[in-house]
């Protein structure tokens, strides 16, 4: 089904209607399971006309744990978006908004493993939207498929970037090959792992003309792969604090280095910690003793935790995080570049580098790979590696990942399941 923009607000303005009865006011927040379907935009559109607070919940969560989500998100209302009437009106409420209103509070785990919720304003996600727009040239003829889930802020960007392009936001149940030829596709927003699965189809949509990477580091023969294919790659540095992207790249050498979008700003602490700050910045992180977002900010500038350089034509070079980092016989060693060796060795599409207590060293490297040979040792990764990065680098254990249907597995998830490992082993 279609809807037009005008149908769209008709739609909306009965949600309101309906919401307003339910005792939904501005500033009430307001949590619900937020699927990829119509009515949960709908929804979204409805509470940010009521100047209410949008908290979406991710569907892949055990139900068991919905009243500790709620809790934390001191929500005063939990709606099942599906029960929702979509009916029109032709009734009138000032659409109206403040760049200081509050809009959604999104449940983050960032690199903790520990669930944070992130406050965002509606200027938040405008000037994240419109930055974006402009290094894209968006126009109202974009067709943006809806590929990321709506309880991250790279789903919700999608909507806003469409919006105030009026360009379509196409919501699909096909597969995504199948997405991308029926409906026309020109805008595409993927983590890694969706590109690598996209990359095994012989034929990618004619439409396609902005293909938008990140989430998770991107594999090189995977980036060389895409490249040597013809795919419209934008590859992209951003976070939930920042409301989405903060640098992006047009078909790259390098998938960690980007230009700065409008309307963020940038700088590198002495120790070449990357501090941002803008338009975009998120309001903080909300205290649910104090009913406020507790702001993050140094001197206006956030910690993102993540390690940079600058390029000589300006551009942010991303090198790993700060909270990554570990020593190793006295060396400095950054999980990320292991990782992006590890992944020049052919057959080897993804890996994980983490750390483990070694009585001589302190700290030893042990790897996660996916191998779609399934012949990779440790030896013969080793060897590989030898021409790439010094032995030190090289991982003293190899394990595959473990099964799993996320699209991008934390450190803490790795860690527990190694943890598991070792206990099978001890018993």
């Amino acid at each position: 089904m279609t809807w037009t923009y005008r149908q769209c607000n008709r739609i909306v303005q009965g949600l309101c209607q309906h919401l307003k009865t339910a005792g939904i006011a501005p500033q009430a927040r307001v949590a619900f399971i937020a699927k990829k379907t119509p009515h949960t935009v709908f929804l979204i559109l409805a509470l940010l006309r009521l100047r209410a607070i949008a908290c979406p919940l991710s569907f892949r969560e055990p139900m068991e744990r919905l009243p500790y989500f709620i809790d934390s998100l001191s929500a005063s209302h939990y709606l099942d978006t599906e029960t929702l009437p979509l009916n029109s009106s032709s009734g009138y409420a000032d659409p109206t908004l403040s760049a200081l209103d509050p809009a959604t509070c999104l449940l983050t785990s960032g690199s903790s493993g520990r669930p944070k919720a992130a406050c965002h304003t509606v200027g938040n996600h405008f000037y994240s939207a419109l930055g974006t727009i402009e290094f894209l040239s968006l126009n109202p003829s974009s067709r943006w498929l809806l590929s990321l889930p709506l309880f991250h802020v790279g789903g919700l960007a999608i909507l806003f970037r469409q919006f105030l392009t009026g360009g379509a936001v196409v919501l699909s149940h096909l597969p995504l090959i199948d997405a991308l030829c029926r409906h026309r596709i020109t805008h595409l927003s993927l983590v890694p792992t969706q590109l690598s699965r996209l990359s095994e189809e012989k034929d990618v949509a004619a439409h396609l003309c902005c293909l938008l990477l990140g989430g998770a580091p991107l594999p090189p023969l995977l980036l060389k792969e895409a490249l040597q294919r013809g795919l419209p790659l934008y590859t992209t540095y951003g976070m939930t604090e920042m409301s989405s992207i903060i640098t992006a790249a047009k078909y790259p050498d390098s998938e960690h280095t980007g230009k700065l979008l409008p309307y963020r700003q940038f700088q590198l602490s002495p120790r070449n910690e990357i501090l941002v700050r803008g338009e975009t910045l998120f309001s903080g992180y909300w205290n649910k003793d104090t009913q406020t977002p507790i702001s993050q900010r140094d001197d206006g500038w956030f910690s993102t935790g993540d390690l940079g350089e600058l390029t000589t034509d300006g551009n942010l070079r991303i090198l790993g995080r700060t909270d990554r980092q570990f020593i190793s016989g006295g060396e400095n060693i950054h999980p990320e570049e292991i990782e992006r060796a590890l992944c020049c060795i052919p057959g080897i599409t993804s890996a994980s580098v983490l750390s483990v207590a070694d009585p001589e060293f302190g700290q030893r490297p042990i790897a996660f790979i996916q191998d779609d040979t399934c012949m990779h040792t440790l030896d013969s990764v080793r060897e590989a590696l030898c021409p790439l990065i010094p032995s030190f680098k090289h991982p003293v254990r190899l394990f595959s990942y473990p099964a799993s249907d996320t699209l991008k597995m934390s450190d803490a998830y790795l860690k527990e399941h190694l943890r598991t490992i070792i206990d099978l082993f001890r018993n």
